[in-house]
């Protein structure tokens, strides 16, 4: 494994700010020479251990300073590191070790009782507030591809909604590539404070909230509460300067005034990223908080692509340092400016592929190395950026394409109407897309009312045929609708 660049960019910068703040979390706080200790002695210790193969290892760990400080020194002692959703279950978490090979797990020692797979590991390390858990007994789908993994130093998994996720594989050459284009992009500085509430174990915390902030001396912040008004007094508290955030957080923060109660003042930034967030959202979060949101674009497999930074709330930015865009049709070819057709990516964060599902990865990338999102877009003349949807999200009426997001920005300026997920479904009988509306409504909204509403403002076809009320809209853990599930809700009923 190839991994000494990373760690010196690593290990200089924990030399050179090493009296200053890095992690804050609850009443804890790590200085730059805690961390770089930590990490020694950690790697130190899981270097004491005989593995028989070297097999990857899972860090299972919530948003914590353990999981920054396991993360490098498994790097460190020369281990493949894969993230894992903490949130996982047992059946599958074994999906994933089988799939995958991993020969363990590194978790906090707090959850040493109530690990899903504790029946099946045994507890070889122990050391301050970190458990080495070994399998005792790999029972693996095919045979170990330890070649595959010779220059890779990490892996995340994709967020997919059914079946075992798509495992992957990044360098360190990968892994720097999306640090150095981010802190650049955003003049990241040592003067920087970041709060991060999304999962560290996803692409937008990983690669923002991590080697980025440490490489040039950054504070970084951690907080447990989801709740908007405890995160706008722990903002004011610490005078955060970098706010990011999955979209339903968004959501919940623009419909309170925390400006007046709070001040708010210190944030340069507040990043939002996982799903585009609606323009009445924005609108609503700069008049209740004080600061555009500024949408964060990146796809799982080539890291962070294109930021909004401007004020205008219809695009999702510019490309960022270090990223090449176009937009090409389904074969790869460019096309004009204006013209519609798929976000291509290049960047020297792209990961290096799949490592359960070989060739799939390559499939989408072309022969001039641009990796195809599925995204449909346009681009201007200044190399704005604006999401239309998702190429299989497009519902087909009667041979004509319909975007979900156009009626979705539609209903969500209907009074009454807190959340909203538009969705096509063929009807059994006549095999034609029929328009779904999935509502949350705390307003008592009737099907209607919403008729009503959106009669004058959408074209015939555009109108839903099926309005569907709901508590709540499935979510996956960075906030995308789950449209998948919302098809199988409406075939239950």
């Amino acid at each position: 494994m190839e991994r000494d660049r990373l760690l010196d960019i690593l290990n200089s910068s924990l030399k050179k700010y090493s009296g200053k703040t890095a992690i804050k979390y609850k009443d804890i706080t790590y200085s730059y020479e805690d961390i770089r200790k930590e990490i020694i002695n950690l790697s130190d210790e899981i270097d004491k251990l005989a593995m028989n193969v070297n097999y990857p290892i899972g860090l299972f760990l919530k948003n914590c300073p353990e999981f920054i400080i396991g993360y490098y020194a498994l790097i460190t002692s020369g281990t493949v590191t894969m993230l894992v959703d903490h949130s996982l279950k047992g059946e599958e978490l074994s999906a994933i070790a089988n799939d995958c090979h991993l020969g363990g797990f590194l978790l906090h020692k707090s959850e040493k009782g109530t690990f899903p797979l504790k029946e099946k590991c045994k507890c070889v390390l122990e050391y301050k507030n970190f458990i080495l858990m070994y399998y005792q007994n790999q029972e693996f789908n095919r045979p170990y591809e330890e070649d595959k993994l010779k220059d890779i130093i990490s892996c995340r998994f994709s967020s997919g909604t059914t079946g075992v996720p798509k495992c992957m594989m990044y360098t360190q050459d990968n892994v720097i590539a999306a640090s150095t284009n981010w802190k650049s992009s955003i003049n990241l500085n040592e003067e920087d404070k970041i709060l991060c509430v999304a999962n560290y174990t996803h692409g937008l915390a990983f690669n923002t909230s991590m080697l980025s902030p440490l490489s040039v001396g950054a504070e970084i912040h951690m907080i447990d509460s989801l709740m908007p008004r405890q995160i706008a007094k722990y903002i004011e508290k610490e005078k955060i300067t970098n706010f990011v955030a999955f979209p339903v957080l968004y959501q919940m923060m623009s419909e309170e005034s925390l400006k007046d109660k709070y001040d708010l003042t210190t944030l340069r930034i507040c990043v939002s990223s996982g799903t585009i967030l609606h323009a009445e959202i924005k609108q609503r979060f700069k008049e209740n908080i004080g600061i555009y949101i500024s949408d964060l674009y990146g796809v799982a497999e080539t890291g962070l692509c294109i930021l909004n930074t401007s004020e205008k709330i219809d695009t999702v930015g510019k490309a960022l340092n270090g990223v090449e865009i176009s937009i090409m049709d389904d074969d790869g070819n460019k096309l004009d400016i204006n013209e519609q057709g798929q976000i291509a990516i290049k960047s020297g964060s792209m990961a290096k592929g799949y490592y359960n599902f070989p060739g799939l990865f390559e499939k989408r990338v072309t022969v001039d190395g641009f990796y195809l999102s599925g995204d449909i877009a346009i681009m201007d003349n200044d190399g704005y950026v604006y999401v239309k949807g998702r190429k299989q999200d497009f519902i087909d009426v009667a041979g004509k394409k319909v975007d979900p997001k156009e009626i979705e920005a539609v209903l969500l300026k209907c009074a009454g109407i807190d959340d909203v997920a538009v969705f096509g479904k063929k009807n059994s009988k006549t095999k034609l897309e029929v328009i779904y509306a999935a509502i949350v409504s705390r307003a008592g909204l009737k099907k209607e009312d919403v008729i009503e509403f959106v009669q004058p403002r959408l074209a015939p076809y555009k109108i839903p045929q099926r309005i569907i009320f709901m508590d709540e809209l499935p979510r996956n853990s960075s906030g995308k609708i789950l449209r998948r599930e919302l098809i199988e809700i409406v075939e239950e009923k």
